[in-house]
């Protein structure tokens, strides 16, 4: 068994023995529904979002570029990502997200470019990113942003 979609014919002794094991690939995304795809409809996604991972932030001349790990390879090119940010002094004044806003909703991939100006003296920004498709919404990480979720 070869996963092609053909009869495969094994010999054991006297005996053959053949089979048939159908792989259904609906979309052509090369990846079949029993083989773990979870929106068979779509050819641009084939895996379920995860937390995002390596956020990083550069600074660019007047910008901040915010950065991450692209989920393509393991979730598909269709999986967007949301970008919600806030003050980091609001933290401790909110006493968590409840400031938080949505500065990006479905970007298509990785890096955004903040273009807003840049903060006052002795405060900064903090950014977080969720992926989504399809098949699913990964988390900001912490709850209380996800159930509250800025982001449509």
């Amino acid at each position: 068994m070869d996963g092609d979609g053909t009869i495969d014919v094994l010999s054991a002794g006297d005996y053959k023995i053949a089979w048939f094991k159908y792989y259904d690939d609906a979309d052509g995304d090369g990846v079949s529904e029993c083989g773990g795809d979870c929106d068979d409809t779509d050819i641009s996604v084939f895996g379920v979002p995860v937390v995002v991972v390596g956020l990083g932030v550069d600074k660019n001349g007047a910008y901040a570029d915010i950065s991450w790990i692209s989920q393509d390879p393991d979730a598909g090119p269709g999986t967007d990502y949301d970008v919600v940010t806030g003050l980091i002094g609001d933290l401790r004044v909110d006493m968590g997200y409840a400031s938080a806003i949505c500065l990006q909703n479905a970007q298509a991939d990785t890096p955004y470019q903040d273009t807003r100006v840049n903060p006052s003296p002795n405060t900064g920004y903090y950014y977080m990113v969720r992926s989504r498709n399809s098949c699913g919404t990964g988390t900001y990480g912490p709850a209380e942003l996800d159930a509250s979720a800025p982001c449509p």
